[in-house]
């Protein structure tokens, strides 16, 4: 794992916390991926310098060594990313302001009739313009948006009322002082998150390069072996029991030999790494996508 200190001592090369299973895995991934090219690029000079290789034996080898070695990895990394992004997500959504007054119907009426202006916008627009007055917005117009009762827990991402970015800023106008430090933290890991994927999709494009492959060659190598390595570690499936969450997991009955489910308190790596599921199936769909 390459590290570059300042004279101080501290990593500049990973400027953020790894207190958490999530950010290690991030900052693995990383790191992993920061140095995907120099491997290829190193073990290509050592098959050169045996003397016992021609062209094409060298490039037979470094395919045989990218599949073996790097793209496994580069794998894990991608699947890092991707649970973090819906590890964010999810978070997020737990993090909501106050309930309003039912009793108020005056102060409900109000904010749905600013959220019948803001209909009147293109969602693109209303991303705009919500997210670049976040900090100075009146409270009263990011409780409608967030109170939004167009949204529903199946509405998919691109058709909520505004985007997850959109709603962590204006949270922050709303939200009760116990969320902020939570909030804070969650910032760090899409800052980590963003910064991730980015080196996570350069160093497989640097790999695809090394390896002489088109796009979509590249893909058909390293779709299959990417898949198998999430094949290997599933997410667990979480369930609320009241305000316990708990990992459920299929079982066969002591009495009768059939299919059914057992469940056990969750532990905290479990809670950040897994997935929110209602049923198998909806279990099966989103660990799937």
């Amino acid at each position: 794992m390459i590290k570059f200190q300042g004279a101080d001592g501290r990593d500049r090369l990973w400027g953020y916390s790894n207190s958490t299973p999530v950010m290690k895995r991030l900052e693995e991934s990383y790191r992993f991926a920061l140095t995907a090219r120099e491997q290829i690029a190193t073990h290509r000079a050592h098959l050169g310098s045996t003397g016992k290789y021609t062209p094409q034996g060298i490039a037979t080898e470094i395919h045989r060594y990218a599949r073996e070695n790097m793209l496994p990895g580069l794998g894990r990394a991608r699947l890092a990313v991707q649970q973090a992004k819906r590890q964010l997500a999810e978070r997020r959504q737990r993090i909501k302001p106050a309930a309003p007054d039912k009793q108020d119907v005056v102060g409900f009426f109000r904010r749905e009739s600013i959220r019948d202006q803001l209909r009147s916008l293109s969602r693109d627009m209303r991303d705009n313009y919500l997210s670049r007055h976040a900090a100075d917005l009146d409270p009263e117009v990011a409780a409608a948006v967030l109170e939004s009762v167009d949204d529903l827990p199946w509405t998919s991402p691109e058709k909520r009322f505004v985007s997850e970015a959109t709603r962590a800023k204006l949270l922050r106008s709303v939200v009760a002082p116990e969320h902020r430090a939570e909030l804070a933290e969650l910032d760090e890991v899409e800052q980590a998150l963003e910064l991730t994927n980015r080196v996570v999709e350069n160093g497989r494009d640097k790999i695809r390069t090394e390896l002489g492959l088109s796009p979509v060659e590249f893909d058909k190598l390293a779709t299959p072996i990417e898949q198998a390595e999430a094949k290997k570690s599933p997410p667990p499936w979480l369930k609320r029991f009241g305000d316990k969450i708990s990992v459920v997991f299929p079982r066969k009955s002591d009495l009768t030999g059939a299919d059914e489910f057992g469940s056990r308190p969750a532990t905290p790596q479990e809670i950040e790494a897994g997935i929110f599921a209602s049923s198998l199936a909806e279990y099966q769909a989103r660990a799937a996508a």
